[in-house]
């Protein structure tokens, strides 16, 4: 199977996906109105009514609304450790407002790659509860729990970036359904650039990661340990909605291409890098040059042995469609600007090629992320199931 193919294929998962999750959050509305209607008989037949105030205090000591037999409840947290069952919460940003005794449901965007969906109850002497997914900026819907009367809790574990696998894990899931909050799905739909940097992080990183959060911009970052003492940016852009893949942990050409066992020994370094540095692996890669350097050819064939075993490896490298001209010897701030606006031109999803070690590139990024931005391009980050750009292997 093609990466095309399997693109088509994690895209009908998708869908397939969506519609279980719309049926899952019908029978989640049905059990938080049940559960309202039995809170207020209990306040009816204690002859009073109690405060909003006190219900919701009640019920966040509690935490839990039990489903009735044959009905489930599903729960999601914005962490990747804590668990919760159909949570039972006042949460004035999730919450709508109803009649006494009355619920109503709403789902809504809570910025860009977020969501969240709640089941209330607000008016007098009424209580609120709610069921949230928060995503993030492409980031994490935790842990979500599917809990059914008389059949156990089915523990579902998603990764926390969109790019990772859990952690520990040795091997990318690049099979695995696309999630409804990955960037990919607005390929076709928007004019996309991923802008993507190589070969940091470095002492212009810190920098960049302020003017891309000026723009609201997200990127990809293949890294390195070019530079070891600043690792501690790769968690910063991380933690900043940003993608991080491995490029290599060495970057010389010589070691990594000598080899099969050489080259996944590097990478296996860069790995464990990025891992203490975030808790998680990543399942993009690039090679250093790119799939179609040359350089490699004093090792006839290793570009495509390597390639073919980053595929069954379950890992999805990227190449690039555009190039900011920034691998020259010699760039300008004016020409990177220029390379980067007139090859993006070309297509409606672009992949950049950028270095964050590069002065000049990193000068450049507020005046492009501008231009980008009046000619309405979105600048997000990449996943497993984004485009590849490919390019023709020639060793």
């Amino acid at each position: 199977m093609n990466a095309e193919e399997r693109r088509l294929k994690n895209i009908a998962r998708y869908e397939a996906r969506v519609r279980q999750v719309k049926r899952i959050k019908r029978t989640m509305i049905g059990v938080a109105a049940a559960a309202v209607v039995g809170i207020v008989a209990i306040v009816s037949a204690s002859g009073r009514k109690s405060t909003k105030a006190e219900q919701t205090a009640e019920l966040n000591q509690n935490n839990t609304v039990t489903p009735g037999a044959g009905t489930a409840a599903v729960s999601a947290t914005g962490t990747s450790e804590a668990v919760t069952t159909s949570s039972a919460s006042s949460d004035a940003g999730t919450t709508a407002s109803a009649g006494a005794g009355t619920a109503s449901s709403s789902a809504a965007s809570a910025g860009a790659g977020t969501a969240s969906s709640s089941a209330a109850s607000a008016g007098e002497g009424a209580v609120s509860s709610s069921a949230q997914v928060d995503t993030g900026v492409f980031g994490t819907v935790g842990r979500t729990i599917v809990m059914a009367a008389n059949e156990g809790e089915k523990v579902v574990n998603t990764p926390k970036y969109i790019w990772a696998s859990p952690k520990g894990a040795t091997e990318g899931n690049v099979n695995d359904p696309v999630p409804e909050n990955d960037p990919s799905l607005m390929e076709g739909k928007e004019k996309i650039i991923y802008l993507t940097f190589d070969d940091g992080p470095g002492k212009y990183t810190e920098q960049l990661l302020g003017i891309l959060k000026k723009h609201n911009a997200k990127a990809t970052f293949f890294v390195t340990n070019q530079f070891p003492e600043y690792q501690n940016l790769i968690k910063s852009e991380a933690e900043e909605g940003h993608s991080i893949a491995v490029h290599s942990y060495l970057h010389d050409y010589k070691t990594i291409y000598a080899g099969s066992d050489q080259y996944w020994d590097d990478f296996e370094k860069m790995q464990q890098v990025i891992e203490d540095q975030t808790g998680y692996r990543t399942e993009l890669v690039r090679f250093p040059g790119g799939s179609s350097n040359t350089i490699s050819r004093f090792n006839p064939g290793i570009m495509t042995e390597l390639a073919k075993e980053v595929e069954e490896k379950g890992y999805t490298f990227i190449d690039w469609n555009a190039s900011s001209g920034d691998g020259e010897a010699h760039t300008s701030r004016e020409s990177v600007i220029s390379d980067s606006e007139k090859q993006c031109s070309y297509s409606d999803t672009s992949v950049l090629l950028c270095h964050d070690i590069k002065q000049s590139t990193v000068d450049a990024m507020d005046e492009f992320l501008t231009w980008g931005e009046q000619n309405g391009y979105t600048f997000l980050p990449m996943s497993p199931h984004s485009k590849a750009c490919h390019q023709k292997i020639n060793n």
